[in-house]
């Protein structure tokens, strides 16, 4: 059941995602806590706290005022908030599927070997006639970490990268890595966001423990012009946050790899300072080099003929390089697996506001 899980939701001026989203958790039952960790202005936050009174009655919703703090940052926030053995992120324009988060809270019942699950994500993808409307899905890739010792799991996960935020997590681990969030007021040089609001918080859920995929459909994910992007691999090197924010990553993960795996933290150190060198050399030697894959040379090519509507075939194209179902027409597929649940995200997707 989804009593025993927290949703919390990080939201900055995007009150329209975040209604869908809430309007979505009351049509599927959602019966969890909800956190909304609201970031906008004054204004902004007593407006969607006007009309958040209408879901009162159907969700345990908790609407909190945490303004100018980074999506990492907010959430840290309210990591004393979390009254159930389980809890998950989910930002505001993003959904995960309630069956699959019982599915995994179940899971996590079942076996104290690991400390999160997840089912399969999804990317869904919008036109320029706007985010109601969906022109193609494909697979979005999301950690399975089976390894020991902890120094190896954190190796293999920024070696080959993907995010772990959105998996059901045991909430004592939840809470350790997000109180680990620099605070931008005591610590504002160790604030780079792609460390302190993402690589920080993932590698350290490597650190603590395994993390398990189940065979359902669990997150969707949607790819529109309003996201809210982290800065590119050039401004990010050339940030005066780079360095102290990289130590203080390094110091935290291996901290949490000494802890689990009782080794000197010099090793635990040169681990964390091998993952990512893995990983610069996989995500930022690539473009430094102008090398390009097969892949990259149709977009360039696509985007630069058809400026108006090469993202929608591109994604059209790449959506069918996946599995059978893990496209928007195989999803759409009565015999899909994944299809009934789906539906529903479909039709609060695509429901005039």
């Amino acid at each position: 059941m989804t009593s025993r899980v927290t949703l919390v939701i990080p939201t900055l001026n995007r009150p329209e995602f975040l209604r869908r989203q809430l309007a979505y958790y009351r049509q599927m039952g959602f019966a969890g806590d909800i956190l909304v960790a609201d970031s906008s202005e004054q204004a902004g936050f007593q407006s969607t706290s006007h009309w958040m009174n209408e879901f009162a009655s159907h969700l345990t919703v908790r609407h909190y005022h945490l303004p100018k703090l980074s999506f990492a940052g907010a959430i840290r926030e309210l990591t004393k908030e979390v009254r159930t053995p389980y809890v998950a992120v989910i930002p505001d324009d993003d959904f995960l599927i309630p069956s699959g988060i019982a599915q995994c809270a179940d899971f996590l019942d079942k076996d104290d070997g690991y400390i999160a699950a997840h089912g399969l994500g999804i990317v869904i993808y919008s036109s320029d006639s706007g985010t109601n409307h969906i022109s193609a899905a494909g697979y979005y890739p999301q950690p399975v970490l089976s390894d020991d010792p902890a120094s190896d799991r954190v190796i293999n996960h920024v070696r080959n990268y993907s995010v772990t935020f959105f998996s059901t997590h045991r909430t004592e681990i939840w809470v350790k890595v997000f109180e680990a969030t620099p605070s931008s007021k005591d610590s504002p040089l160790c604030c780079d966001r792609s460390f302190s609001d993402e690589l920080l918080q993932c590698a350290l859920t490597a650190a603590y423990g395994k993390i398990g995929q189940i065979d359902c459909l669990y997150l969707v994910r949607q790819d529109h012009n309003m996201r809210n992007w982290l800065p590119n691999w050039y401004q990010w090197l050339t940030s005066e946050k780079w360095r102290p924010s990289y130590l203080w990553y390094r110091d935290k993960v291996a901290a949490a790899i000494c802890e689990v795996d009782d080794i000197p933290l010099q090793r635990a150190q040169g681990a964390v300072d091998s993952s990512l060198a893995e990983y610069l050399q996989k995500f930022i030697g690539a473009r430094a080099e102008g090398a390009e894959g097969l892949v990259t040379r149709i977009r360039r090519v696509i985007l630069h003929y058809l400026p108006g509507s090469g993202r929608a075939v591109l994604r059209q194209y790449r959506s069918r390089l996946g599995s059978r179902y893990i496209s928007f027409e195989g999803l759409m597929d009565p015999v899909s697996p994944y299809h009934r649940d789906f539906l529903h995200i479909h039709n609060a997707v695509t429901r005039k506001p």
